[in-house]
């Protein structure tokens, strides 16, 4: 059997056709329309290029643990790939406003598994993404700065327990609200997002999140630069692997740290700025992950061509 047909692989001024064709509140275009302010308003309803999807859509053509099967990499499936963009960064207030602003006449087909099977399908792609290059990280010549770390927190729903309506682990101080947690390593040196950790329930620590997954991936010698939430003063060895601000910092030191964190909220400034993200989420806390993990793929695929992190 065929993997794949090469015709379903679409160039970035087809993706702009389809998108027009897909939210309904634009007029039909044909591929001699591709201009800036169609580019531009294209963004506006999917929030990232047409050469983002363009490539999103053919890593999950390519993988197959992408979740969805033959019938799906089509047309129709494609449409709802795009659908899957405008609910990640627009995030209708429901999904009757979802299905009619993508031109379905029934709202079943933005329900439930018939949209989130799509943001899993962005999702699963994250490895193919998002790379930790270890290679380039264990070669004792190389970088000593490897990148900088940190937590970003989201809001949702409440979660309850037996004995009270709302769960106090889970209550994040960024937001005074419930809340999810995940952990960032942005290299020190390249718009790459190259480790995204979790979820993990809003009250966690930064430190226990760094022991789950990075602690024993970052080599002898190296460090990344982090802030004082990432101290432990009482387990040897464990402030080695990080640079702090410091007041015995030369000015250069200091600033190459600063303008390193800076980078690091500019990263998280383009997550939140996808609407499923910066707003409460409403869908059951197994979800938020995916949603996440989509967003990081699509970030990452702006940052890879065109949107560096300092861009809009």
């Amino acid at each position: 059997m065929r993997f794949m047909n090469v015709s379903l692989f679409f160039t970035s001024d087809e993706v702009l056709v389809r998108g027009f064709r897909t939210i309904k509140a634009l007029p039909n275009i044909t591929i001699d329309d591709n201009n800036k302010r169609n580019n531009e308003r294209f963004m506006s309803f999917f929030g990232v290029s047409t050469t983002v999807i363009s490539f999103a859509w053919a890593y999950i053509l390519k993988s197959p643990d992408s979740g969805i099967d033959l019938k799906d990499k089509s047309e129709k499936g494609f449409q709802k790939i795009l659908t899957a963009c405008h609910y990640l960064w627009a995030r209708p207030k429901n999904n009757e406003i979802l299905a009619t602003t993508c031109g379905y006449n029934c709202k079943r087909h933005v329900e439930g598994e018939n949209l989130w099977k799509y943001v899993k399908a962005l999702a699963k792609i994250k490895d193919q993404v998002i790379v930790w290059p270890e290679t380039k990280y264990n070669n004792p010549r190389g970088q000593k700065i490897l990148g900088t770390i940190d937590g970003v927190d989201f809001k949702t729903r409440e979660k309850s327990t037996d004995q009270f309506n709302q769960c106090p682990k889970q209550f994040t101080y960024k937001h005074h609200h419930c809340g999810v947690k995940y952990e960032l390593i942005v290299d020190a040196y390249t718009a790459k997002i190259v480790s995204i950790n979790g979820p993990f329930r809003g009250g966690m620590s930064d430190k226990e999140i760094y022991q789950n997954k990075v602690k024993d991936r970052i080599p002898d010698g190296k460090f990344l630069v982090a802030d004082r939430g990432y101290t432990n003063n009482k387990v040897p060895g464990w402030n080695d692997k990080f640079a702090f601000p410091s007041h015995t910092d030369s000015k250069w030191l200091a600033n190459t740290k600063s303008r390193l964190r800076c980078r690091h909220e500019a990263v998280n400034g383009k997550l939140v700025q996808f609407a499923v993200l910066h707003k409460e989420f409403t869908h059951p806390h197994d979800k938020h992950v995916f949603a996440f993990e989509a967003v990081c793929v699509l970030v990452q695929l702006s940052m890879n061509f065109g949107h560096p992190i300092w861009g809009a």
